[in-house]
């Protein structure tokens, strides 16, 4: 089930551009661990319409990377209101590809929409 945002800017479009913001300066120089940040973009204009911020701690982040928890919501540029929450739970052992494969679900307005498995 889509969300009136969600339906209003993805039903139309047939590419999104997702682009990751870079860090500052500081921060890429000294390696911090900085929550990663997305805009999106509808089709090949250059008209912002969401933005998402990874939800997650230092901590996790500085020590757990790149298997570290986080959850993380696509909200419409302006309202601020949701479009897809993603939430990736922490996986123990990353280099391991007997068992340990990490995945994420995809919810939309409280309902979930789908999932992506490794």
């Amino acid at each position: 089930m889509e969300t009136q945002v969600m339906e209003r800017h993805l039903d139309s479009v047939d590419k999104v551009k997702v682009a990751q913001k870079r860090k500052g300066c500081f921060q890429e120089c000294l390696g911090c661990e900085a929550s990663t940040e997305f805009d999106f973009y509808k089709g090949t204009e250059k008209e912002k319409f969401a933005h998402a911020k990874e939800d997650s701690s230092f901590c996790c982040r500085l020590c757990l990377a790149p298997n570290h928890a986080f959850k993380m919501t696509v909200a419409e540029e302006g309202t601020k209101e949701e479009i897809i929450s993603v939430d990736r739970p922490f996986v123990c052992c990353g280099s391991c590809s007997c068992c340990c494969f990490r995945s994420m679900d995809m919810n939309s307005g409280g309902k979930k929409i789908g999932n992506i498995e490794e």
